[in-house]
């Protein structure tokens, strides 16, 4: 799964990777800090007890009237909203909460009672309210509500203010219904996209090796100057993308992000031709290291290469592998020692000859010739001498 993914993750055209008009700023990675989201908690108590109680479609396990449930991490400063079902046998009610990230807010929902009372709600560090609650909706139950079953029990969906169950997208980032066109991180008209595809100038990068810069803002920028001074030609042979440590891309995806910095060369299936973990040569070092990605290996053996769908080669399968060679030596030439050996066998009998002979035996002659009507005449018989008697045979001795 890797080796498809980090093409299409690598893939795109970076810094150096791109150069379409000079004067055009350059693409930089976007880090987004989701370290400050907060789940909210919801304290949940049913009077009479008994009774079921859904957040959504997310059914609230309870112990004695009484359930907790804490929805995901949320994105502070936005308002999100849940719908709250409750049942005790044939009567159903429903209400809507309010609520604001990183609060712990303790509902009673009450049967004979319009709105739920809400208490104890901590804030946290956001000094939000507590949670708000709108008047139920009555209703004789019909059926519970349908459990989500990719939602594992006592876990809440993400709902928005407006209703809209949200699986981790920033909508915030979102551009609207309108179509939104960015070449190197500036945005660009669809007539300028389209004069752009027709005249050629976008450089194809398909075939280029991948070189990532991996570190803080001070390291990454000491590489890229060389990338675009003494190491220019390395660079247009080259997909060059920079990341701080932390971005998606490379601290999720495997890779190694302690260098200083950590540089990377990989070809187009994501095979690490060179890795470096500092810069202490500088322009030179990775130059060196360069050349010899260019130029073939001497030392390169194809019976090395290793077939990852097998598994990997042990003490004991090598030590097989030695002892069975000459077996497999001996097998290859089996055959050919057969047929010698029953040649010598023939040759030591005397049937050799006759074999030859019975082989000849079993070659085709020269075809008849057809009777024409010169041949046709009836020839006379042959008489063959009578044999003598031996008597007469001695007396002519």
């Amino acid at each position: 799964m890797y080796a498809l993914l980090f093409p299409l993750l690598l893939g795109q055209c970076g810094p150096g990777g791109c150069s379409i008009v000079p004067d055009w700023p350059q693409w930089q990675p976007m880090v987004v800090d989701r370290t400050d989201r907060q789940p909210a908690v919801f304290d949940v108590e049913v009077v009479p007890q008994g009774g079921q109680v859904w957040f959504d479609q997310a059914p609230l396990p309870l112990s004695a009237g009484k359930g907790r449930i804490r929805t995901p991490p949320l994105e502070p400063g936005r308002r999100y909203r849940y719908r709250v079902t409750a049942r005790w046998g044939d009567v159903e009610r429903e209400w809507t909460l309010d609520f604001l990230p990183g609060q712990t807010v303790r509902v009673v929902l009450r049967r004979d009672v319009p709105a739920p009372a809400t208490s104890g709600s901590n804030a946290g560090t956001s000094g939000s309210p507590a949670a708000s609650a709108s008047p139920p909706a009555s209703r004789k139950a019909s059926s519970p509500p349908p459990g989500d079953a990719s939602q594992p029990e006592g876990q809440l969906p993400v709902v928005e203010q407006d209703g809209v169950q949200n699986f981790g997208i920033d909508r915030a980032g979102l551009g609207g219904s309108a179509e939104r066109i960015t070449l190197d991180g500036r945005a660009i008209t669809r007539s300028d996209a389209a004069r752009i595809l027709h005249a050629g100038s976008l450089a194809d990068d398909s075939g280029k090796l991948r070189l990532t810069v991996i570190g803080n803002d001070v390291d990454r920028k000491r590489v890229l100057e060389d990338l675009k001074g003494p190491l220019a030609d390395i660079a247009d042979e080259c997909l060059v993308q920079d990341y701080p440590p932390d971005h998606w891309a490379v601290a999720r995806a495997g890779f190694y992000t302690a260098g200083g910095p950590t540089i990377y060369v990989q070809a187009l299936d994501g095979t690490v031709l060179h890795r470096q973990d500092d810069y202490a040569d500088g322009a030179e070092g990775l130059r060196q290291a360069f050349e010899r990605i260019r130029r073939p290996d001497p030392d390169y053996r194809p019976d090395k290469d290793r077939d990852l769908r097998r598994p990997a080669d042990g003490l004991l399968s090598r030590l097989i592998d030695v002892l069975a060679r000459p077996f497999r030596v001996v097998l290859s030439w089996a055959p050919a020692a057969g047929v010698v050996f029953v040649l010598i066998l023939l040759v030591m009998k005397g049937r050799l000859v006759y074999l030859l002979g019975l082989l000849a035996s079993l070659v085709p002659g020269s075809p008849p010739q057809a009777k024409t009507a010169g041949s046709s005449k009836r020839q006379p018989a042959k008489r063959w001498p009578t044999r003598q008697s031996a008597a007469k045979s001695r007396a002519r001795r």
